[in-house]
């Protein structure tokens, strides 16, 4: 028998819980601003640029394939510079609540090398607040399956940090498919257009190279191993 569950949905718990979930779902809304700004408005830039280049629809001919190389490389610093750092930070806060969490509800000492100083209380309720109607509807509630109260301390702590670690490899797999599956499309999607249209090595740079990066940017911030992904939905 172990007191996890009570532990759990103490009314501190529960805090720590809705505060670690705001904070992924700003990091979520940060990374739903940089796909918008990595993919659709890239691609529809360097259509517009390809259409001017060949004068489809009447228009006018003109060259705008500087313009894009420099959106481009200006998304990806954007994205180094601002929104992954901000991305990074929010995860970060999010995963060192979490962690606080776990270390009162399962009784695991506060790893200080790993995580650093505990997070400012009053930080906590701020962004628990963002919540307050979810703690309401009882949604933090019972964090891990009751059934753990069953187990002897020691066996239900290694239940319900296994998981946590399952939760994250199911959400890291998704994403990587998903991210390899868009990113495939994206490149082939425009490549093959300039294939088709005979572009030369620097158009080819300029429609698809560049307008690529942003994407680069965006998959390699998001797949490296750092803080768990999003996991409240």
């Amino acid at each position: 028998m172990n007191n996890i569950v009570e532990a759990e949905n103490k009314s501190e718990s529960i805090t720590q819980l809705a505060a670690q979930a705001a904070l992924y779902s700003a990091a979520k809304r940060l990374f739903s601003i940089q796909l918008i700004l990595g993919i659709p408005v890239i691609v529809i830039v360097a259509i517009a640029a390809l259409a001017l280049d060949k004068e489809w629809f009447g228009l006018p001919k003109r060259d705008i394939s500087p313009y894009v190389s420099i959106v481009g490389l200006a998304l990806v610093l954007l994205d180094t510079i601002l929104i992954n750092p901000l991305i990074g930070a929010r995860r970060s806060a999010a995963a060192k609540i979490q962690q606080c969490f776990d270390s009162a509800v399962l009784r695991l000492p506060w790893n200080e090398i790993a995580y650093g100083s505990t997070p400012d209380p009053e930080d906590i309720e701020a962004w628990a607040e963002k919540n307050a109607k979810l703690v309401a509807s009882g949604k933090f509630n019972d964090w891990y399956r009751v059934e753990v109260r069953e187990l002897p301390h020691e066996t239900a702590v290694l239940v319900c940090q296994r998981a946590n670690c399952w939760w994250d490899m199911k959400l890291r797999k998704r994403y990587n498919i998903a991210v390899g599956i868009v990113g495939a499309l994206l490149f082939s999607t425009l490549l093959g257009v300039s294939v088709w249209l005979d572009l030369s090595a620097t158009s080819i740079f300029s429609f698809v190279v560049a307008p690529f990066l942003p994407f680069v940017a965006i998959a390699r911030q998001s797949l490296k191993p750092s803080a768990t992904l999003f996991p409240v939905e």
